[in-house]
């Protein structure tokens, strides 16, 4: 659709979609905006890229949904302290993003709050029962998204004819393709970032010692599987089970592992991101002890749910005895560590578990005014049901 809108030329509606879906923009509310033969693209896609799979198991989807309403706090960290760094180790995709200029300042925070807003549609009630469905939507926005930027990336040259204002489309017109051989967010690359939502996702509340069944592990990589699908990645490529998602991670990563610089600085945005979020109305009296505990809580958690040497190459490194004396300090000032003991059994992370799962959302929600359209927006009755648990 994207390579079929540049052959007619019209390059400032294509503009105009991704614009908009950077916005976070339903994609059908904009073909009624669009020039009459780009909308006709649009529209057919919509519509032919709705249609689920036969193999969708819809009691599957329900236990999924189940445990996202359960879990969806500790999910969302995992998302921003395991899932987003194993994706900034994956040399290529970490350059792209570099490319798409998403690395520097309030960019980078707003791709990671786009990321949770795409596991939130995926797995929230009934992502996927109706053609409007929000798991829907959400994977035909990402799906536009990355074929414009790949169009773009591959054409660099030829876009540079192209003027623009906007930040993100000056870069694209300036990128060396060192990479030429390599066609940008590439089937590969898509089944790895994809590993990372569901398999990276169960790895790490496995290690916070979250109960979990293998039924409910296999729900949960089956809601992704369906997202895979919607996304256009190919069949053999999305394992249908927590098994099949575990060994095809592992293969993909040590097939695309490669520190990058793009890779440290992207990794190093989401260390300060989640330092502020955590710091987030703070309980603690002293405003130096907030931020430097936040500092520390964040670094803590990304150390523990990574492996060293990922960890290392991202400039993350070791579990320090200032992480440990970290843990020390929240286990004495963060109510109700005794509650959190029932899902999480593990000693050090109790405390800071607790910190993180009552600051996560707050900061998740704090959308900067620069920034138009929904960027990040949680369900009535999920919202609900996590509000009511912190306040109890």
């Amino acid at each position: 659709m994207i390579a079929q809108v540049f052959t007619q030329g019209d390059v400032r509606a294509v503009n105009q979609v991704l614009t908009h879906f950077l916005d976070n923009q339903d994609p059908a509310a904009l073909v009624s905006q669009l020039p009459p033969d780009v909308s006709h693209l649009l529209s057919d896609f919509l519509t032919s890229t709705s249609k689920l799979p036969d193999w969708t198991n819809q009691d599957e989807l329900a236990t999924a949904e189940e445990l996202f309403l359960d879990q969806g706090p500790l999910i969302l960290l995992a998302l921003t302290c395991s899932s987003l760094p194993e994706c900034y180790i994956n040399g290529n995709e970490a350059e792209v993003l570099g490319v798409t200029n998403r690395l520097k300042g309030k960019r980078a925070y707003r791709r990671i709050q786009e990321t949770a807003q795409l596991i939130i549609d995926v797995l929230s009630q009934g992502a996927f029962t109706t053609r409007t469905g929000a798991g829907i939507v959400a994977t035909q926005r990402v799906r536009i998204l990355h074929a414009g930027m790949r169009h773009l990336i591959g054409r660099a040259g030829s876009f540079k004819e192209v003027p623009s204002e906007d930040p993100i489309w000056k870069q694209i017109s300036e990128y060396d393709a060192h990479q030429s051989a390599i066609k940008p967010i590439n089937q590969e690359e898509l089944a790895y970032t994809l590993c990372t939502f569901s398999y990276v996702v169960l790895r790490s509340l496995g290690k916070l010692k979250v109960d979990i069944t293998r039924d409910q592990q296999d729900a949960y990589v089956h809601s992704w599987a369906l997202a895979g699908y919607l996304l256009g990645i190919r069949d053999d490529l999305i394992p249908v089970d927590f098994a099949q998602a575990e060994s095809l991670f592992t293969r993909l990563k040590a097939n695309q592992y490669r520190a990058t610089e793009e890779g440290r600085v992207l990794a190093l945005s989401l260390r300060t991101y989640m330092a502020e979020v955590l710091s987030t109305q703070s309980r603690l009296p002293w405003h130096v002890a907030i931020a430097c505990v936040g500092r520390q809580a964040a670094t803590f958690l990304m150390r523990t749910l990574l492996c060293e040497r990922t960890a290392i190459d991202l400039g993350i490194g070791r579990i320090s005895p200032l992480d440990r004396f970290v843990a020390l300090l929240l286990r004495l000032t963060v109510r109700r560590v005794d509650e959190l003991q029932k899902d999480v059994g593990r000693t050090d992370l109790r405390p800071v578990l607790q910190w993180a799962e009552e600051h996560i959302i707050d900061g998740l929600t704090a959308m900067s005014t620069e920034w138009k359209g929904r960027l990040f927006a949680i369900p009535p009755n999920i919202n609900s049901h996590w509000s009511k648990r912190r306040r109890k």
